[in-house]
This record gives C-alpha cells, structure tokens and sequence, in this order.
C-alpha cells in the first residue's frame, strides 16, 4: 500500500485500521506497524502534529511506501465495517467528555467551599451557587443520557436498545461533547485567575474538551447521520420517541417539549437546515426526560424547570434554581 495519510491518531500502536481505494471502492484494511517477521513495515512518521489538546497522545502525518496491510471485511464496504467501531468511539467520546465536565465542576465547587469572602465561604454568596448548581445540573443530565446510550450498546440483541442506539449516537455524541468546552470555561472563571493558571487542572481539561466533538465527526456530520436516521429508518425514530413518551407521560412540561421536537421530526420541510437545533432539543428533551425518571426529585424538578420552555441561554446561573445549595451539596456524592 502507498499514500499519505494526515492525521494518524496513537502512532506507537501495533496497528491500524486504515482506508484505501480498490477497484471494488473504498475498502477497509488492518495495516500492522511491525510484520510478522520483525521487520519495521513501510509506514514512515514525517510530522508531529501540533495539537491544541490532548499533549500526551500523538498524532503524526504518516506516509505508507509499500506498507503491508491485510483487508477487513469485503471490498468496497468500508462504510459499513468502519460504522460500528465508529459509533463506539463516539460513546466513548461522549463518555470522556462527561469526565472533563464533571472533573470540572467538582473544582469549581471545591474551591468555591475553601475560598472565603468577607468571612464566608464563597459557595454561600447566592450567584455562585446558581452558577455551580446550573453546571451541576448540566452535567448530572449529561450523565443521564450518556448512560443511557452506554445501556444500548450493552444489549444489541434488544430491538429497542438498538433503535434508542441508531438514533441517540450522534445526538448525545453533539449534546454532550459540544457542551463540554462551554461548561469548563464556566468552571475556570469560577477560580478567578486560578483557573487560567497551567498548574491548576482546567487549563488541561479546556485544551482537551474540543477534541471530542472533532475526532468523531464534527456537529454537521453528527446532523447529517440523524437525517440518514429520518429519511432510511422511521420506525427507529418511532421506537425512540415511544420510550421518550412513556417517560414524559403525565408530566405537562415534558409532553409539550416532546410534542415539540416530534413536530420537527414528522415535519421534514427545510429540516436540512434546521437539523442542529433539532440535535440540540432532542438531546435535551431526551436528558429531561431521563432525569425525571432516574434523577432524585430536587434535580429532576430543577433541571426541568430551568431548560424546557426557556429561550436560548448564553451562560450559566442566568436562569434561577430552586434549593441551588442542596444541589450543589449533592454533586461531589454522586
């Protein structure tokens, strides 16, 4: 095999999935760094990657002189061979994005419990609390709905844990790793200048956050595989609206946000370009949903009544939380 590649992820791994093109189309390949023999293949690393995050993994440009590589799968399908080990790393990336918001928000409450102001603990002055106990919120209903995607992934032989899978990929993939720079940002002003310091962990986890709504595919590529989704599987998008009902039902606010995102979805006019506010509703209605099921009562309520029915928002604590103090209490418990 010949070519360059731009961007190859981990370089001191013993292989790689890699793509080139066959006569049969795009097909899959297994290219190992070191042959059977012993020998080095013919894979040579010009460049190290500058990257914005993620430090201490490398990423180089690689280029393949006779590189020997072994094929996976039928030519010409590397679509489909690359699709499930694709929709893993974007439950992976989500997974990681949660850590980072939650290791994020932990600090933020840590120093705000240490820090005293005027002979009080900073975390009782009524504006800080709103901030962490939104950010709090964000990422308990984050944990929620990634979990959630995590349960589909552990049960493939289940019809609906499937659909819930096809569909809520992509969109938990952009809710929650598309949040994760916004909410560690929120996290550093609350250390003030701590919080921009290279020795404090903030730094670190706002360089990396980016990487996790890029590597997987960016925001539009997530869209556009919940369009495929609409238009090749609507019994998918039924199933996982069925399970969102069930869990609304009886809960007006609920039902009407749900009944709101089931309007776009079965009213596909200019969908195409209304396809990142769909994201962005379906994952919070999702969240919502799942909280109001599995969250405790005081989180639940809060998160329902400071997201759904609420115009667009552009920071945290802008929007009042009911018993702020008791949330943020609960968030390092859990």
């Amino acid at each position: 095999m010949n070519g360059e590649k731009s961007f190859l992820s981990a370089p001191l791994s013993d292989a790689f999935l890699v793509l080139a093109e066959t006569p049969g189309g795009p097909s899959c390949f297994m290219m190992p760094r070191v042959l059977p023999d012993g020998e080095m293949n013919g894979i040579q690393f010009n460049r190290l990657k500058r990257t914005l995050g993620h430090r201490a993994l490398a990423v180089v440009e690689a280029e393949f002189d006779d590189a020997q590589a072994w094929p996976v799968g039928a030519a010409g399908k590397a679509r489909d061979i690359l699709a499930e080990t694709m929709a893993l790393m974007r439950l992976d990336g989500a997974l990681v994005s949660l850590g980072l918001m939650r290791s994020a928000v932990s600090e933020a409450i840590h120093h705000a419990r240490q820090r005293r102001v005027a002979g009080a603990p900073l975390v009782s002055q009524p504006l800080v609390a709103q901030v962490l106990a939104d950010m709090a919120l964000h990422t308990e209903a984050a944990t929620a709905l990634t979990l959630r995607l995590a349960r589909a992934f552990d049960q493939p032989d289940d019809e609906q844990e499937r659909a819930w899978a096809r569909l809520m990929t992509p969109v938990t993939s952009y809710w929650v790793c598309k949040s994760a720079p916004h909410l560690i940002a929120e996290a550093m002003e609350c250390l003030g200048g701590n919080g921009f310091i290279e020795d404090f962990p903030l730094a670190a986890l706002y360089r990396d956050a980016p990487a996790h709504a890029i590597w997987q595919g960016g925001g539009n590529m997530l869209a556009l595989d919940v369009m495929r989704v609409l238009q090749r599987d609507p019994e998918t998008v039924d199933s996982v609206l069925f399970e969102l009902g069930d869990l609304a039902s009886g809960t007006r606010l609920l039902e009407q946000s749900l009944g709101d995102v089931r309007d776009l979805l079965h009213n596909p006019r200019d969908i195409d370009v209304n396809l990142r506010a769909l994201l962005d509703n379906l994952g919070s209605v999702a969240a919502a949903c799942l909280m109001h099921a599995h969250a405790e009562r005081p989180q639940a309520d809060a998160y329902l009544a400071s997201r759904l029915g609420i115009g667009p928002r552009v920071t945290y604590g802008s929007v009042r939380i009911e018993d702020a103090a008791r949330i943020v209490a609960h968030t390092l418990q859990i």
